[in-house]
């Protein structure tokens, strides 16, 4: 499948569902110029373009450090296979077929082992890439990789472009700190006396996902121990 040229001059336009680039003309303002490929790549979080095949056309240097095997040089028509594990690199390339099936952005909870053995926990907003015929050549993901990258920052860039109106992106909070979907699902079992075990297999998860979950709870919060983590939490889920 050839690559699509995705040059730094080009300007990242919201167009239908999705997104367009366009090349800067007179009629371009600072505004558009802020949304260049060289400006958007330079962002503090994951930015990427896959095609629709799911090869990496254009991805920046916080997408490529995720893994110590990468670098943003050889990931050109690199897919997730080559960086996830199996189960990992399945779920995110059918996230991005669903997002162009279904033609519209999607905000996506992602999560999955890395092949360094790496797991990684994303905030996902994906979007419908087209030509400048309006035909869908891919998608255009920004990743945000929760309690490494800024979540409130990403959301700022990411609205500017159109993407998303931030009133609509909602993560449990918990004293005042964030929890994702899946940390709060796993969080309620937990305090209710369920096992590892049997939380991983209520919500079709690893143990070693449900473990990695309560583990982060447990740090955000500033916890240690299960005990603890009950006393602080339990009057959330009576």
């Amino acid at each position: 499948m050839k690559n699509i040229d995705i040059h730094s001059e080009l300007i990242i336009k919201r167009w239908g569902n999705g997104i367009k680039l366009v090349e800067p003309d007179a009629t371009s303002t600072p505004r558009d110029i802020s949304h260049s490929i060289a400006n958007v790549l330079a962002l503090p979080f994951n930015i990427s373009f896959v095609n629709t095949g799911s090869a990496i056309q254009r991805i920046n240097e916080a997408g490529a450090i995720v893994s110590d095997l990468w670098s943003e040089k050889n990931c050109v028509g690199k897919t997730m296979f080559d960086l996830a594990a199996k189960k990992c690199a399945q779920s995110l390339i059918a996230n991005d077929r669903e997002v162009m099936s279904l033609n519209r952005i999607k905000i996506i909870e992602e999560e999955g082992e890395l092949n360094d053995g790496c797991f990684i926990q994303a905030l996902s907003v994906k979007a419908p890439f087209y030509n400048k015929d309006n035909k869908i050549i891919g998608v255009f993901c920004c990743g945000i990789i929760l309690d490494k990258q800024s979540l409130a920052e990403a959301l700022i860039h990411i609205s500017r472009l159109g993407l998303l109106d931030t009133t609509n992106v909602s993560l449990q909070t918990l004293d005042g700190i964030s929890l994702s979907k899946r940390e709060t699902q796993c969080l309620q079992f937990y305090v209710r006396g369920k096992t590892v075990k049997s939380i991983a297999a209520l919500l079709d998860l690893s143990h070693r996902t449900v473990e990695f979950y309560l583990a982060n709870i447990k740090r955000k919060l500033n916890i240690s121990s299960k005990h603890e983590l009950i006393e602080k939490t339990i009057d959330y889920f009576n």
